[in-house]
């Protein structure tokens, strides 16, 4: 099984070959054993098809990521077992897996036998659905929130020395080309719209994961207390859609504040979504306790938690 690494010297000889030279690239990454790293580089439009990429039937079925992180996984989480994998259903351009229907599946295997019977309605009224979602996000956007904020932050440094700065664009290309990579995708609950509550502050994952570390240490302290507000926190905030009928979002609500109490913790959290070990959540609070970057070190130090995360990802998917 091939290691995720960058390495200046192969990413130049590999990146000379990206674009138009597809089948001298197919040739380099097979001598190299990346291919199953960069498969989706040969054809972004054929392999993801019209489809969000995270979302698509490649990544859901052709390579069965989501089986393979969620299902087949040793530390198995019951959740999963609650939505159909094997019948996706197209909602705009996402493929989405929706919950079982009550009488096809036993929700009390799955949640509190005391909260069964809700989780069954939600599914049944086909509230309850899951889809994939982009992780560590350095695309290249027409508003220059991420690439290009990071490409100058780098490029204004006064800490590094040009040559520095050489390899440290080149890993950020490297890791703009990785966007759309296997290990990049993992899956969020739809309802609700949490994957846009973490694309605020640049997409960034480290400051979604700090959100959900204030959330989990917010209800511990205050879960008892009369006057909480349990919907106040950021992460119900794109629920309180303005365009979404009142019964929808008390739903979208409900169904969040329940989800999330099926996690003890943040780290609960990132091991069952993420796959991360305690240290990984660690060093992703830490950095995300940063509300923007502002230097050039901070942009290094987030590229590096992606490759290590993206290592660790790749073990999962290809290790069988």
């Amino acid at each position: 099984m091939s290691e995720i690494k960058f390495d200046l010297s192969a990413w130049n000889e590999m990146n000379n070959l990206i674009n138009d030279q597809y089948k001298q690239l197919t040739e380099h990454l097979g001598e190299k054993n990346l291919y199953e790293q960069w498969e989706y580089l040969m054809d972004e439009e054929s392999t993801f098809g019209f489809l969000d990429p995270d979302s698509s039937e490649y990544v859901w079925n052709t390579r069965g990521v989501y089986r393979k992180l969620y299902l087949e996984d040793d530390s198995h989480w019951k959740f999963w077992d609650m939505f159909n994998f094997e019948n996706l259903k197209r909602k705009n351009r996402r493929l989405v897996a929706y919950a079982k229907g009550s009488n096809e599946w036993d929700y009390k295997t799955s949640v509190d036998a005391e909260k069964a019977e809700k989780w069954g309605k939600w599914a049944d009224k086909g509230i309850l659905r899951i889809a994939g979602e982009t992780d560590i996000n350095f695309k290249k956007d027409s508003g220059n929130k991420k690439y290009a904020y990071y490409k100058g932050l780098i490029e204004k440094s006064k800490e590094f020395t040009d040559k520095e700065k050489e390899k440290y664009l080149c890993k950020l290309a490297w890791c703009e080309k990785r966007f759309h990579s296997l290990e990049n995708f993992s899956l969020m609950l739809v309802p609700g719209e949490l994957n846009n509550v973490k694309g605020n502050s640049r997409d960034r994952m480290d400051r979604f994961i700090c959100l959900l570390n204030e959330y989990f240490e917010e209800r511990k302290q205050y879960k008892d207390n009369s006057g909480y507000d349990k919907y106040g926190h950021k992460l119900f905030s794109k629920a309180k859609g303005k365009n979404y009928k009142e019964e929808y979002q008390k739903t979208c609500l409900e169904v969040i504040y329940e989800y999330l109490l099926l996690f003890e913790y943040v780290y609960d959290y990132c091991k069952k979504i993420y796959k991360m070990d305690e240290e990984a959540v660690k060093r992703f609070l830490e950095s995300g306790e940063k509300k923007d970057f502002e230097t050039g070190e901070d942009v290094v130090e987030y590229m590096q938690l992606a490759e290590d995360y993206w290592k660790n990802k790749h073990n999962f998917i290809f290790r069988k």
